[in-house]
């Protein structure tokens, strides 16, 4: 019987396909579902990145091995994303951002689901995930300063650099920590969609200057939520 995948994101507004024919319309969904696609369907000793596991599963294919239910949701309502019966028959869940896997894990704890969760986030080792979730760590936080010292050797004679920032949210504060003082930064308030309002943390004048903007990725599929 074919599996179902419950792969959430972040988005401004809420939206959902069905990801469910031999070739799926991709071009609106995250890349991370290219991947995830790409790598099921390869034959095991091409599986080299990720590695394989030991069990050496088959290729899986759309439709006949699984389909994916695919949905962005703004942050107020990520949790709810796990709850409707869509979610709670799916066979696993796949988490696109610390954000969604956040709420995934804390609907499984307080359902008792014992449900496998794929989780792509910035910091696993900082994060108190049941038994249940596994996935790969997209280590954006320690990534922020290498990014920008790879942006200053491509356009060296720059004075100001501004870099938004998360208040609050521990992958963003831990790449505010590594890139130090080396940025400007700019407070990102979230409203109750996505849609980030950047305040900056004194005065907005220095915006009217020629500045370059340095966005540290803090989070898997959405920055920097």
């Amino acid at each position: 019987m074919a599996k179902t995948i419950l792969a959430v994101a972040v988005g401004e507004t809420p939206r959902e396909l069905s990801l469910n024919t031999a070739t799926p319309d991709l071009s609106t969904v995250r890349p991370y579902i290219t991947g995830l696609i790409s790598w099921l369907k390869k034959p095991n000793q091409d599986r080299v990145d990720p590695p394989p596991p030991d069990n050496k599963p088959p290729p899986y294919e759309i439709p006949g091995n699984y389909s994916i239910v695919y949905r962005e949701r703004p942050i107020a309502g990520l949790a709810a994303a796990f709850q409707d019966a869509t979610a709670l028959g799916a066979d696993l869940w796949f988490c696109m951002s610390t954000s969604v896997a956040r709420n995934a894990d804390a609907v499984a704890k307080a359902q008792g689901l014992v449900k496998p969760i794929v989780a792509i986030v910035s910091d696993p080792f900082s994060e108190t995930f049941g038994n249940n979730v596994s996935g790969v760590s997209a280590d954006r936080d320690r990534l922020a300063i290498r990014c920008y010292r790879q942006f200053r050797r491509r356009v060296p004679a720059v004075k100001n650099v501004f870099a938004l920032h998360r208040s609050g949210y521990s992958p963003s504060e831990k790449a505010r920590q590594w890139v130090g003082k080396n940025v400007i930064r700019y407070l990102l308030q979230m409203m109750k969609t996505s849609r980030p309002r950047y305040k900056h943390r004194s005065t907005i004048r220095p915006c009217r200057k020629k500045v370059f903007w340095f966005f540290p990725r803090t989070d898997s599929s959405e920055s920097p939520t």
